[in-house]
């Protein structure tokens, strides 16, 4: 039951969030990495184990595109960023 509703939150923000705030830095080995702008981005973590290339792709495809699944001791951690709002 608990999967349910996680996915249904996420399939509710991915619906909402279509235009992500997010930025590419480039790293010291020259490759690029999205790195979101903070003040408009969620974490969802589903806790258990985690597999990085799973976590990532599910996260993408369960959220958004330019959202990202990272691991971390708590499980798979998917961050997602809102548009910021227009002044």
């Amino acid at each position: 039951m608990q999967i349910c509703v996680l996915l249904l939150a996420l399939a509710l923000v991915a619906h909402c969030s279509d235009m992500m705030a997010t930025k590419v830095v480039m790293e010291d080995d020259g490759s690029s990495v999205i790195r979101p702008q903070q003040d408009y981005c969620k974490t969802i973590v589903t806790p258990g184990p985690c597999d990085p290339v799973s976590c990532n792709t599910n996260c993408r495809k369960q959220v958004a595109l330019n959202a990202a699944g990272t691991c971390s001791s708590d499980g798979c951690e998917c961050t997602y960023c809102l548009e910021p709002p227009r002044n």
